[in-house]
């Protein structure tokens, strides 16, 4: 975890206040593809909080995706063990920091922050707070859809 961590937050060698974008890449692949799948709740803690970070990151498009897709696992482990301590880390730190994220000036963090949302309403059937949403969903119709035509209003 420290490892991935130090990744994640690492800093060229050769130019000051630059995030190393390489090493950053590197380990979202690694999250992404196989690290997300052994985190307890309590390990993804640090990870959230990284991710919700660089979701807001207007500059690289690499970046802010790449953490969409890391928060859309998290949901995954949030939809597969409704009962455990998944879904309060969710209610607590991660619900709120997304909408609060949702304010950010840059549209394109918006939009990437509202697909998690998203995502979250459709596939956590135990999470009260987004069963409530699901009629914003429109029962799978993209065009109907509101998450998909705020950007367009």
């Amino acid at each position: 975890m420290a490892n991935l961590l130090d990744l994640l937050n690492a800093y060229s060698a050769k130019r000051v206040d630059k995030s190393d974008f390489d090493c950053c890449i590197e380990a979202f692949t690694t999250l992404n593809e196989k690290a997300y799948v052994s985190f307890t709740p309590t390990e993804w803690l640090p990870v959230l909080h990284n991710i919700l970070y660089f979701i807001q990151d207007p500059d690289e498009l690499a970046v802010h995706c790449s953490s969409a897709q890391v928060l859309k696992h998290f949901v995954n482990m949030v939809a597969q063990n409704p009962d455990s301590e998944y879904q309060p880390v969710f209610l607590c730190r991660l619900f709120p920091a997304l909408k609060n994220g949702l304010h950010s000036k840059n549209e394109q963090v918006c939009a990437e922050i509202l697909g998690v949302v998203a995502y979250a309403v459709s596939s956590c059937d135990e999470v009260t707070s987004l069963v409530d949403m699901r009629i914003l969903l429109a029962g799978g119709d993209e065009e109907a859809n509101f998450s998909n035509n705020i950007h367009h209003v």
